[in-house]
């Protein structure tokens, strides 16, 4: 009983750790998550398709932005195939990086925001979709200009605040120019007065915009990234002959003066780092031109000061993107521009986590909740490699699927409806829809754990099955070997032989030949204590083999009056402890004595000899009796008893063991023109 215990719970504990593991290397070989493409649209370039959720209800109203419609801009919303309403503007397009909607009036619906440029006057424009109200159209921004007749601005969306208190949030959002330099400004617009404010004039290009309260004391600052082109004089204010530092109060004046870094071209990446209730600036400047200037991370707080400041490799570091998340604000996350992952904190030590094969995150990102646990992933886009390249938010997983014909970098938004959350791509060309979710596998971690489980254990249960059923047939092989052998032995040893042995022995007793008498005795007992010493053995050494062969020889040519002779050819340097079947040798010499040379009345001669080749033993039994044809018309009354029963032998000892045990039969007349038979056995080394 304890044995059965003790076995059952092996077999437990083996098979909960076999699962475990095979679980664990199956987790880790198939990717956690999967992009799958679920649906495809064409496009074009004169209409943006976006997905928002306007009223909060888990599901997204579809929106279409009208870039060319007859002389207009125009916003269309759809609530799944139908129409909910359709506004127009007059104007060309005002060249949004990105959709600017938010609740700026706090009613619970978003609100939808679109610019338009007249007469190089900048507007913008409000709609309530789901309550088919315009707000306000026609708000005048600020004065744009052309490059080689074409407005070369961009408006960058920002954050909704409301920074007067009066319940309706200001709305800020970044213009940027590029060869025409100007405007390039933050801009607050108040629904409420009509007034855009705008931050100090300035030649810095601006690139997105950023909400912080600072801690301890929940002061809020905006923030932006800034670029150097060198397309400014270096009199104008905040030339981008350099890159610049920037943060703003709410009402967009500067939070501390800008604090000037290297000259062009370069990159200046801001974010935040909060450590002990205390917010830090961290700076990320990257120079990319060939002067001599180093490229740096810089660690300011919230007056401007300087706190730490570091060198780094020139161009080495990613110019677009300093990640956070929410569970993690004391430490900032890179990825670089040859697919390396670094963390750094306000040491101001870049610390590798991980190297991603073939990454590169130097284009827009998005954040967006794809797989709906709350934490939004980082969506990143190259269109020059036409890749889509998603960071889960724990930064432990990076997936990359390839995207047709992106022209640009596209519009991405979240598509959530009854099935899920999809990833929205608007490329220009197509409009694509992608699932991103848990693989099955790693969704249902723990069903695979318990199918994995009841595998192991039923193959375990089969294997006990086969091998006990291997080992009844390799013991009913055996029996059958053992079967035979005693046939073999009672077929060669039987009482004729024994009577004419024993007769012999009599008569030398009587004839006072003590010397002979001992010598049949003694090779008899010797055969006799071989047969009893091995009876429950039914295979054995060559040697034994050999040996017993030997005494039955000797035996054999006193009883035929040394009608002939015998002679063993075995060189000392090969081994003979090959196991082999009893009595295979043993049988084919017996022949040779019966149905060779017993025919012969003087002369007979008998070899053995035994060869080792590379891959086998070759033995070799050879007589100059009368030969094969000659024999069986001599001995007519033979049934062949002893040669069938070494074949079975054989062929049962090859399955059992899975060797190649052959043996070959000749008369030496029909190959050699001489007299005589010529047995060969070929017996494999391992």
């Amino acid at each position: 009983m304890d044995e059965k215990y003790r076995k059952l719970s092996y077999l437990v504990l083996f098979s909960f750790i076999t699962a475990g593991l095979i679980t664990v290397l199956t987790l880790l070989y198939v990717k956690e998550y999967e992009i799958s493409l679920v649906n495809k649209e064409i496009s074009d370039e004169r209409n943006i398709f976006l997905f928002y959720d306007l009223d909060n209800d888990g599901v997204t109203e579809r929106i279409r932005y009208l870039k060319d419609n007859f002389g207009q801009v125009g916003l269309i919303v759809y609530y799944g195939e139908q129409i909910i309403g359709q506004w127009n503007f007059r104007g060309e397009w005002g060249r949004m990086g990105g959709p600017l909607i938010g609740d700026f009036d706090q009613d619970g619906y978003l609100e939808t925001f679109i610019f338009s440029v007249r007469n190089d006057s900048l507007f913008v424009h409000c709609v309530d979709p789901l309550n088919n109200k315009i707000e306000f159209q026609d708000r005048f921004i600020t004065l744009v200009k052309k490059f080689q007749d074409d407005y070369d601005f961009s408006i960058f969306p920002g954050e909704f605040y409301d920074s007067n208190g009066d319940g309706i949030a200001e709305v800020y959002f970044a213009i940027s120019s590029a060869y025409s330099t100007e405007p390039r400004n933050i801009v607050s617009y108040d629904p409420v007065t009509n007034i855009a404010s705008t931050s100090p004039n300035s030649c810095a290009p601006l690139h997105d915009i950023n909400l912080c309260f600072t801690q301890p004391d929940s002061i809020p600052l905006f923030y932006s990234s800034t670029s150097a082109f060198g397309n400014c004089d270096s009199s104008r204010n905040y030339s981008d002959m350099w890159s610049w530092v920037m943060v703003f109060n709410s009402d967009l004046s500067f939070s501390f003066p800008p604090i000037k870094l290297n000259a062009y071209p370069a990159r200046t990446n801001i974010n935040t780092i909060v450590v002990d209730d205390t917010t830090y600036f961290f700076v990320l400047h990257n120079y990319t031109g060939t002067e001599p200037y180093k490229s740096k991370a810089l660690l300011f707080d919230t007056k401007g000061e300087l706190i730490k400041e570091v060198n780094i490799k020139k161009g080495a570091l990613l110019p677009n993107f300093l990640l956070t998340t929410s569970n993690e604000k004391d430490r900032i996350h890179l990825l670089l521009q040859d697919g390396n992952h670094y963390s750094v904190d306000t040491s101001l030590v870049f610390k590798k986590k991980r190297s991603i094969h073939e990454a590169y995150f130097n284009f827009k990102g998005y954040r967006h909740d794809l797989d709906l646990d709350g934490e939004k992933e980082f969506v990143f886009f190259n269109p020059i490699l036409s890749e889509i390249q998603i960071v889960e938010s724990t930064y432990n997983r990076f997936y990359i699927e390839d995207l047709l014909s992106m022209k640009r970098s596209p519009f991405v938004s979240c598509m959530l409806n009854e099935e899920g959350a999809f990833l929205s791509v608007d490329t220009e060309s197509y409009l694509y829809q992608y699932s991103y979710t848990k693989s099955w596998i790693h969704a249902h971690a723990g069903l695979v754990f318990i199918i994995i489980l009841i595998i192991v254990i039923v193959s375990y249960f089969i294997a006990e099955k086969v091998k006990d059923y291997i080992k009844l047939r390799r013991k009913d092989k055996k029996s059958k070997i053992y079967a035979l052998q005693l046939k073999a032995i009672q077929n060669q040893l039987d009482p004729h032989f024994a009577f004419n042995v024993l007769q012999s022995f009599g008569n030398l007793i009587e004839e006072q030949d003590h010397v002979k008498a001992n010598f049949i005795f003694t090779n008899y007992t010797r055969m006799l204590k071989s047969v009893v010493i091995n009876s429950d053995e039914i295979f054995i050494p060559l040697k034994q083999e050999i040996k017993f062969v030997q005494n039955y020889l000797e035996l054999e040519a006193y009883r035929n009056d040394n009608r002939f002779v015998y002679n063993f050819d075995i060189p000392k340097a090969v081994r003979q402890d090959v196991i082999i079947p009893k009595m295979l040798i043993h049988t084919f010499v017996e022949n040779a004595v019966k149905h060779g040379v017993r025919h012969l009345n003087t002369g007979g001669e008998i070899a053995v000899s035994l060869q080792e080749l590379p891959d086998r033993y070759q033995l070799k039994i050879r007589d100059n009796g009368v030969g094969l044809n000659r024999a069986s018309n001599l001995t007519c009354n033979s049934t062949g008893k002893g040669l069938l029963l070494i074949k079975d032998i054989i062929k049962l000892y090859n399955q059992l063991y899975r060797k190649n045990i052959y043996h070959e039969i000749s008369d030496l007349e029909e190959i050699a023109n001489t007299r005589g038979t010529l047995v060969t056995i070929h017996i494999p080394l391992n």
